[in-house]
């Protein structure tokens, strides 16, 4: 069988589960279908962790943990029921992280087995590979691809901090905005794109945001670095791709 020359990826941003828009979901499950990428990069805050948040918390929301971990494994395995064949890339983030935080705030249940993202989600039963929080991955010496540890007050600002801390090309969520930032150096042509998010627009600890729902697929070169990265907006739960209005 011919390799391929392009291999096509999806990178889903910042669900923070249970509050994942559903009928954002909805959609990106049949975009996924028809799309139907070699690679699936969820690219952090997957999981919202609130009961393990060192910030005060609202009494009506605690206890949810089991419960979050179960939506989460849920949303997870429909990704997979619609693309069996696809590598899967699971990158920590800062919400991922809330629980290695709290183990070492409560050393004396740390040692307990299956204590960790990858465990209690099933990545391995689903074939997602776990990034821990603070790595990155590097896609075919091309991009670099991660969570994301920068924020800045407007869309494209962090893009900007981003491709200047790294100086190579990159995606990342984090910021829940959408943008990109471009520059031309001696060294070429790079990007950094910020992938938006699949969240709702308000959550319990933060509200009237200038957010923007959304995500970002891919064409990748398999034997070289040249790659063609498309920013979706998602408004009202609908968007475009590929040619097709996904309502």
């Amino acid at each position: 069988m011919p390799i391929k020359e392009f291999e096509k990826s999806v990178f889903i941003p910042d669900a923070h589960i249970p509050h994942i828009a559903e009928d954002i979901f909805e959609n990106l499950l049949a975009f996924l279908k028809d799309f139907q990428p070699d690679k699936i990069f969820i690219l952090g805050d997957w999981m919202d962790f609130y009961n393990l948040s060192k910030f005060d918390q609202d009494p009506k929301l605690f206890g949810q943990l089991q419960r979050e971990l179960n939506l989460g494994h849920f949303y997870l395995e429909q990704i997979r029921k619609v693309c069996p064949k696809a590598d899967g890339v699971f990158l920590e983030g800062n919400h991922e992280d809330r629980l290695r935080r709290w183990l070492w705030k409560n050393p004396e249940i740390a040692s307990l087995m299956d204590l960790n993202i990858s465990a209690l989600l099933g990545l391995e039963e689903l074939r997602f590979h776990a990034i821990p929080y603070g790595d990155t991955f590097d896609y075919n010496g091309s991009l670099i691809v991660k969570h994301g540890d920068i924020v800045r007050m407007h869309s494209a600002y962090t893009a900007k901090a981003e491709l200047e801390k790294h100086g190579v090309s990159g995606i990342s969520g984090h910021t829940h905005r959408l943008g990109q930032f471009n520059k031309t150096d001696d060294s070429g042509q790079k990007l950094w794109q910020e992938a938006g998010c699949v969240c709702k627009m308000a959550l319990p600890w933060s509200k009237n945001n200038n957010w923007q729902q959304g995500f970002v697929y891919a064409h990748m070169e398999t034997k070289g670095n040249r790659f063609h990265i498309v920013s979706v907006p998602i408004i009202k739960g609908r968007f475009f791709a590929e040619g097709k209005y996904y309502r």
